[in-house]
C-alpha cells in the first residue's frame, strides 16, 4: 500500500476533467470554479469548529471565567459566525 497523498491541484484538476466527462456540458474551467467552490466553502466548515471548538474550551477553562479566557472565548465564538454566515 502506497502512502501517497495527492496534491489539492491534482484531486482539482482529475475532479474537472471527470466533471466535463461525466456531466458533458461542464468545460474543464467551469469544473475548477466548482471545485474551488466546494473547497472553499468546505475550508470555512473546518475553520468554524476549530473556532467553536476553542471558544467552547477558552468558555470552560477551569469552570472559571476570567477575564483572557472569556475575551478569547467571545472572539472565537464571533470568528465562527461569521464563517457561518458566509455559507449561507
Amino acid at each position: 500500500m502506497r502512502n501517497y497523498t495527492p496534491t489539492t491541484s491534482e484531486v482539482r484538476g482529475d475532479y474537472a476533467w471527470k466533471s466535463a466527462s461525466i456531466v458533458g456540458a461542464l468545460e474543464y474551467t467551469e469544473g475548477q470554479a466548482e471545485f474551488d467552490r466546494w473547497l472553499a466553502a468546505h475550508e470555512a466548515k473546518v475553520k468554524s469548529e476549530v473556532f467553536n471548538g476553542l471558544a467552547g474550551y477558552f468558555a470552560q477553562s477551569n469552570g472559571e471565567t476570567s477575564w483572557p479566557d472569556a475575551t478569547l472565548a467571545q472572539m472565537m465564538s464571533d470568528e465562527a459566525d461569521k464563517l457561518d454566515k458566509g455559507n449561507d
